[in-house]
């Protein structure tokens, strides 16, 4: 009787779930390594990740892409003419990728590729449906298409906006409906450093601060019309997520600041709080599973947090966006940077520089 009292007090001890993420692909080849720079699941089942490889042999970024029927439970390597830098596929097979080289798409979930535009300075990319798109980059740069791809065009607020285009680009973009918010930042031309950061952490981590100029266009019809805004700030946004009528923004600051990124809260009638900030971590996305909002922040590498060194990833939840709790990650997940990949709050899967595809585990 005791044994059996003992038995129950412990599971009555232990959570009712305990969800955690993963490790379910890992690029473990000693002749390469593969950076991630995209992941999208479409379906429950397909889902695509987009980078490149870089070989010990050759020296250089050979890109590269996967995609998985099951879950993720096994992946077909596939090899695209540019590397990706982002991708967006609007169902299982048709799909877009934002290269150096220009804006590439696929009909076939990217057994062939076909350049639609040669524009520079495209990474970026989001379609509302399967032939209306935009493009955000830089010098200054967000496109439109209607027609699939095959012509776009400037979005007119979008250049209008103050900052000149060679100090301007645009970062991130995100779309709820028919309401989408693209954001941005000109920076002031400064001289550069004279060594890399990384010669004198001290030495960086005192360089002065310059702020720079935040900038921002918001529609509430589908992009047929943009109110653009302008603000000073001292960060970059790198990433915006929506749902329904509240939003997260992920924003990236420089050396020398107190906290190397922050996450925002944000509602749609125009108001911002901080939602999350830690010395040591870098936060690189943010997303909702059911009612809890997450976020994916990495450990940053010692007092500067710009050293391109992997970091322990960490997964918080909240349901509020002001208290959050640490979920279970595998201990062997580190990266520089890593990105969701959510279908619902049962199926969603994490991307990391590293090669590595963690999934969550209700």
């Amino acid at each position: 009787m005791r044994v059996a009292v003992s038995i129950l007090a412990v599971c009555l001890a232990l959570p009712a779930w305990a969800a955690s993420w993963k490790i379910q692909y890992f690029y473990d080849r000693d002749d390469s390594k593969f950076i991630i720079n995209d992941l999208q699941f479409v379906t429950e089942k397909r889902g695509f990740a987009a980078g490149f490889r870089e070989l010990k042999a050759r020296p250089g970024p050979k890109p590269m892409m996967i995609m998985t029927d099951d879950g993720g439970k096994t992946w077909v390597e596939t090899f695209p003419p540019s590397v990706a830098e982002s991708i967006f596929f609007v169902d299982e097979t048709s799909g877009w990728m934002a290269a150096a080289s220009g804006i590439w798409h696929t009909p076939d979930a990217g057994k062939s590729w076909r350049c639609q535009a040669a524009v520079q300075g495209v990474t970026r990319i989001s379609f509302l449906d399967p032939k209306h798109g935009f493009a955000i980059g830089y010098p200054k740069l967000m496109k439109e298409t209607k027609d699939g791809g095959e012509t776009w065009k400037d979005v007119k607020a979008a250049q209008d906006i103050t900052g000149k285009p060679q100090n301007t680009r645009y970062t991130a973009i995100a779309f709820e409906g028919r309401i989408g918010v693209v954001a941005g930042v000109s920076e002031p031309v400064r001289k550069a450093p004279e060594q890399p950061a990384w010669v004198d952490p001290s030495e960086a981590a005192s360089r002065r601060l310059w702020p720079t100029l935040s900038i921002g266009v918001r529609t509430t019809d589908g992009g047929e019309n943009w109110i653009g805004q302008t603000a000073p700030v001292f960060g970059t946004t790198l990433r915006m997520r929506l749902n329904g009528r509240v939003g997260m923004s992920v924003v990236r600051y420089g050396e020398s600041f107190d906290v190397p990124s922050e996450l925002y809260a944000i509602n749609m009638g125009g108001k911002v709080i901080s939602a999350y900030k830690q010395k040591n971590r870098i936060v690189t996305d943010a997303g909702w599973l059911g009612a809890d909002a997450v976020l994916i922040a990495v450990e940053a590498p010692g007092k500067l947090n710009q050293l391109p060194f992997p970091g322990k990833v960490h997964v918080l939840k909240s349901l509020d966006m002001q208290n959050w709790t640490e979920m279970d990650v595998s201990y062997k997940a580190f990266a520089g940077n890593a990105v969701f990949a959510i279908v619902n709050q049962d199926n969603a899967w994490i991307a990391t520089d590293t090669g590595m595809i963690l999934r969550y585990a209700p």
